[in-house]
């Protein structure tokens, strides 16, 4: 253990420790305000309810259990580690935001997108890096070009001089995209091609192959949400008369199964509280069955 530990600590690039410490001071900044402060302690008390916990554990197992097939299959190395914790809490935000979508085209849409996202966060961490004081100075700098461009986007003013320091800003940002661009070619042209390839690989592949492991278990998560916001209104709709609670959630399951955009359709056309018995709730699921089956 303490030797991975070592072999993590130890592979922690410049880049990485600058962006470190950036955010470390940007933390320490933000907390002397009193709201902050309190939103932060708001933050931890939903990060920390038990079935929040206890889906992320199990997204983590998940995780576990994907390195263990790359490790059976003789592809695992220990440098990989640290491409997989960054994978692990990225996929956090991930499973927090699948909850919203309503169809299984929005759930791939997101997917895609995180594999994106792990993609580009794994090549920013592996690729070249200069020095630590280069890395802050550079990091600090487009941070603070890109909250000037979000600035200015965001009061949408019209006038000359607004216009004019929008545009040297999108030069100032295209000229760092060709610095950044130069300093990658210059570096693999001088750089073994073997290590290129073995970024890239770690780059690219990686996060594909574990976010298309996490995939089911993520639409199951989005499904599981679902049918528990559902069944705790149709709880309250039948006055939590077990029996019949029962039988209607029974018939939901049977008829919207693990159909995302179905589940979200019915939930939408049912007007639980306005049904009064169990034939007119079967009345409004065979309805709704007709009018889903034309969409």
């Amino acid at each position: 253990m303490m030797e991975i530990l070592y072999l993590i600590c130890s592979s922690i690039s410049s880049r990485e420790l600058a962006s470190m410490t950036l955010l470390g001071l940007f933390l320490l900044w933000s907390i002397r305000s009193i709201n902050v402060r309190k939103n932060i302690v708001q933050v931890l008390k939903c990060l920390f309810a038990p079935k929040l916990i206890a889906s992320i554990l199990l997204l983590y197992v998940v995780i576990v259990i994907a390195c263990l097939i790359i490790y059976i299959l003789g592809y695992w190395h220990i440098m990989y580690t640290k491409e997989v914790v960054l994978f692990a809490f990225s996929s956090i935000l991930l499973l927090m935001e699948v909850t919203n979508y309503s169809t299984q085209l929005e759930f791939g849409q997101v997917i895609v997108r995180q594999i994106k996202f792990a993609t580009l966060i794994s090549v920013y961490v592996n690729l070249y890096t200069l020095s630590y004081w280069w890395e802050m100075i550079i990091q600090f700098s487009m941070c603070l070009l890109v909250l000037m461009k979000d600035t200015i986007e965001r009061q949408n003013k019209q006038d000359n001089t607004t216009k004019q320091l929008y545009g040297c800003l999108n030069k100032c940002d295209i000229m760092f995209g060709y610095f950044m661009l130069l300093f990658l070619l210059y570096q693999t042209c001088t750089n073994p091609l073997a290590y290129t390839l073995e970024m890239l690989l770690i780059s690219v592949v990686l996060p594909f192959i574990l976010t298309t492991i996490v995939t089911p278990y993520l639409y199951c998560f989005t499904i599981y949400g679902s049918y528990e916001m559902w069944f705790t209104r149709l709880k309250r709709s039948v006055c939590d008369e077990k029996i019949e609670y029962v039988r209607r959630r029974n018939l939901l399951i049977r008829h919207c199964g693990l159909n995302l955009r179905k589940l979200k359709y019915f939930e939408k056309h049912i007007q639980l509280f306005m049904i009064r018995d169990y034939d007119e709730f079967l009345q409004a699921v065979h309805i709704c069955e007709l009018g889903y089956r034309k969409v």
